[in-house]
């Protein structure tokens, strides 16, 4: 085949591309390139062509596998996680989130005050719910206007509040404000803020199985998820069920009020909670609906020695029935 195309690109072949291409199975202009290719190969010399094999390209994919694995190890987040709370008492889980800070209108006094409750509160935990800052970009030009504070100085602050509570945290989900970090930077602030808290990096969220005593709570918490009705409020929380299967807790934040109900499903009990917002002040919300930001960190108590669960819409009604509840 070589030597036929070379005779007609030196010449010496009265027949057409499309006859020689015929005749060798191929089209007319993949014979013209191939004798091109030839001819060029006749009569130029690479002295130092860098050239590779498909050995070489092997090796690359080998390598690739291996980085992979590595890079793979070195992501924390999950979807499902087991943790054990070795005490003997009854414990408090309480699901904060939808902090915002660096926003204008953000009610700072609660948020520290119940810093404070979680910090000090004995046997009671926290479990981060998502947007823990108001994160606004350039890309989200919407409302940095309504901030009152860079997203580089959020950072630090909500890092240096993750570092006095997180001998209480649990396990933190990302909320869709922490996820723009991801959108313009590769960035996962939350897995700063678990390693910081020694904290399960739950990702956009996942079922913890939680061991407390002698008995074992599976607990669906997530930011936010589909399915989400202006009609029935715990519409999301039931298909989470529907989808994941039985939970004895299904937690969302997101909507900046406070929700909860405490039904029977699946042949259990179970509990559907929706935490509030520390953002009072709220243009988006504002031209919604008209309304503000409601404060609530729910907590839900766990027993010990029975499988038994009281929520609570509002985090000071958990503290109180959990510090008798201890003695």
């Amino acid at each position: 085949m070589l030597d036929e195309l070379l005779k007609k690109r030196r010449g010496e072949d009265n027949r057409s591309w499309e006859e020689i291409g015929r005749d060798l199975g191929i089209t007319a202009d993949a014979a013209r390139k191939r004798a091109f290719r030839a001819a060029k190969r006749e009569s130029v010399e690479f002295i130092d062509k860098k050239e590779y094999t498909e050995h070489d390209v092997s090796d690359y994919y080998e390598a690739l596998k291996r980085i992979n694995e590595c890079a793979l190890k070195c992501d924390t987040k999950q979807t499902r996680a087991t943790i054990r709370l070795k005490d003997t008492k009854p414990i408090g889980i309480a699901f904060w989130g939808d902090m915002h800070i660096g926003a204008l209108g953000i009610d700072y006094e609660q948020l520290d005050a119940d810093k404070k409750i979680i910090s000090e509160t004995d046997g009671l935990y926290f479990a981060g719910a998502g947007d823990y800052k108001d994160n606004y970009h350039a890309i989200k030009m919407a409302d940095t206007s309504d901030q009152i504070a860079p997203p580089g100085y959020q950072d630090m602050i909500v890092v240096d509040l993750f570092k006095e509570v997180g001998h209480k945290n649990l396990w933190d989900v990302v909320g869709c404000h922490d996820s723009w970090d991801h959108q313009i930077g590769d960035r996962d602030f939350v897995s700063e803020l678990c390693h910081v808290a020694d904290a399960v990096h739950l990702w956009h969220g996942g079922i913890v199985t939680l061991h407390v005593g002698g008995q074992e709570y599976r607990i669906m918490s997530r930011h936010k998820y589909k399915n989400e009705s202006g009609l029935n409020t715990t519409n999301v929380q039931r298909n989470m069920m529907n989808d994941y299967g039985p939970c004895d807790i299904f937690a969302v934040a997101h909507k900046h009020f406070a929700d909860m109900q405490y039904t029977k499903r699946m042949g259990q009990d179970v509990i559907y909670l929706r935490s509030g917002s520390y953002k009072r002040y709220d243009e988006w919300g504002q031209k919604l609906a008209g309304y503000e930001g409601e404060h609530a960190v729910p907590v839900v108590i766990l027993f010990p020695d029975e499988h038994r669960m009281i929520p609570f819409k509002k985090l000071r009604d958990g503290v109180e029935v959990l510090k008798l509840l201890r003695g």
